[in-house]
């Protein structure tokens, strides 16, 4: 459901605001995966809460460091949605090394999530680029026209 209108939102509406929301339903989404992805690793072991805050703490210090390189780097400047774009990639990112992992593990069911998180990053990857473009300097505009083509190959067979 929330993919459904995250996607909606994302490559129907051109609004930034509403990129906004699209974004943080695709966090929802993530945020859903990490619950899957626990049950897969803590199957039979209930979590204590201290077990769970350390997994959103990772995912918390990842977005940090990315908005440090961004800061550092490139001098970007940081709004809501560029801020929601970090947290979600964050969740994101470690989801899919999370899901790497059970599957070096051979925990059953991660095969088919594993895949599926790998295609989709790459396809965020290059949407991210192709909507951020006013964030980055000039001379990477190159690189930025490329990610539309990207962004396709990835999404359809996912």
């Amino acid at each position: 459901m929330f993919t459904v209108i995250a996607d909606f939102l994302l490559l129907f509406i051109e609004d930034t605001k509403w990129l906004t929301v699209g974004v943080i339903s695709f966090l929802v989404v993530q945020i859903l995966y990490m619950e899957r992805l626990w049950k897969i690793r803590y199957a039979g072991y209930e979590m204590t809460l201290d077990e769970k805050r350390m997994h959103v703490y990772i995912r918390g210090i990842v977005a940090a460091v990315i908005v440090v390189v961004l800061r550092t780097l490139f001098q970007t400047k940081l709004d809501l949605l560029l801020v929601a774009v970090i947290v979600y990639i964050s969740f994101f990112a470690v989801n899919l090394v999370d899901a790497g992992i059970l599957l070096a593990k051979r925990k059953e069911g991660v095969l088919l999530l594993f895949l599926g998180l790998l295609l989709f990053f790459l396809c965020d990857i290059n949407v991210g680029l192709s909507n951020l473009g006013a964030y980055f300097p000039a001379d990477m505009t190159g690189l930025l026209r490329a990610a539309v083509p990207l962004m396709w190959t990835f999404y359809l067979p996912s």
